[in-house]
């Protein structure tokens, strides 16, 4: 039973998101419901993304069967000539499968990602992905990273990614079906 006196944010999973955090999030979520183009939520999605975690090379890739994916906005963009170049394909295919985040700690004490070639030549580390999820429907991964850097991302951050990732689907979805509305009425 419900204790009255217990507010509602005690039992939040994002209780500890801080206000640095939440409000940024918060305006995201205003500043996305605002546009339809798609183009402009992905790279707006990505600025907040650098702002928020601590990030030097990010990817929001979007799939629609769960095994081929399609960066659509990476970060940096000027030394990533393919998607292994900025992503684990096979973390970002556990994590629309499984449709759960996942934070790596390390991933050259990983055996599975250390023998995997693009994670020992991008130097990936430390690593937090969220899916983009809508309804019963997975488009895809927000995937970021900080080379050479292991152990920094906590729960925390993966809790943050994930609400973050919330945000970006249901704007994406919005983004597409405005698109599919402007195809059709032509």
């Amino acid at each position: 039973e419900a204790n009255p006196e217990t507010s509602i944010s005690e039992h939040s999973q994002y209780r500890d998101f801080g206000k640095d955090r939440l409000l940024p999030l918060l305006e995201l979520a205003k500043e996305l419901g605002q546009s339809l183009d798609l183009e402009v939520i992905l790279n707006r999605m990505m600025d907040y993304l650098f702002q928020l975690l601590q990030v030097k090379r990010a990817v929001i890739a979007l799939t629609d069967d769960g095994e081929n994916f399609s960066a659509r906005v990476t970060r940096p963009t000027s030394d990533m000539d393919s998607m292994s170049d900025v992503a684990s394909q096979g973390v970002l295919k556990q994590v629309v499968a499984s449709r759960e985040g996942r934070i790596i700690e390390d991933a050259s004490l990983d055996q599975k990602l250390r023998s995997n070639m693009s994670v020992v030549v991008s130097n990936i580390r430390a690593a937090v992905c969220a899916p983009i999820i809508v309804g019963d429907h997975c488009f895809g991964a927000i995937y970021a990273d900080f080379p050479g850097r292991p152990r920094l991302y906590s729960p925390a951050d993966l809790d943050f990614l994930t609400a973050f990732a919330s945000i970006a689907g249901v704007s994406l979805v919005n983004a597409r079906m405005t698109d599919q509305i402007r195809k059709t009425d032509r």
